[in-house]
């Protein structure tokens, strides 16, 4: 009986809320209609509102346009500039690739976490993962951008690194004897 008594309580404090939330939706709203208030379109007008407001004041005010000259902060790139973009871009390509080529994960693992990757992400990740990951550290931007000459430079350590390090493990490995 107790636990009867707990559920029409309950039941009872849920049909209460949901009758509460419907009138809410259909409560008059302040300008005297039922529902949710509309709102006032934009009064689309040329003129700062400054001029408005003097017009409306019954000023007659003389508008003065002002030319805005506005320089673009990019500028278009020369046909030989764009060359050298996608051959460093290529360039690019091509070091990830021998990276992931010819550097074992345990390498890209360790530079990951030098470089503070956390290791919940670490664990999980594929040896291409964890390449966009150490390139990520670097502030390398992803393949698909142009790189800048300072990016290929980035690029160029960490796949020297990555060669080095490499190396260092496989001469480390195969000086150590063979267990049995």
């Amino acid at each position: 009986m107790r636990r009867f008594l707990i559920i029409v309580a309950v039941l009872l404090g849920l049909w209460v809320l949901l009758v509460l939330l419907r009138a809410s939706r259909s409560a008059p709203s302040p300008d005297g209609g039922i529902g949710q208030q509309e709102p006032e379109p934009l009064v689309e007008d040329d003129a700062p509102p400054a001029v408005v407001a003097e017009e409306e004041a019954g000023e007659v005010t003389e508008r003065i346009d002002i030319i805005q000259h506005v320089t673009p902060d990019v500028v278009a790139a020369t046909p030989g500039s764009r060359d050298a973009g996608e051959d460093a871009q290529s360039e690019v390509l091509r070091l990830r690739a021998e990276i992931e080529a010819r550097v074992e994960r345990r390498t890209l693992f360790t530079m990951a976490e030098e470089r503070h990757v956390p290791y919940f992400r670490l664990f999980f990740m594929t040896k291409p993962e964890l390449l966009d990951a150490v390139m990520e550290a670097e502030r390398v931007p992803p393949p698909d951008v142009l790189p800048s000459p300072e990016t290929v430079e980035r690029v160029r350590a960490v796949a020297e690194e990555a060669f080095r390090r490499n190396g260092e493990i496989a001469a480390e490995e195969a000086s150590q004897p063979q267990a049995g």
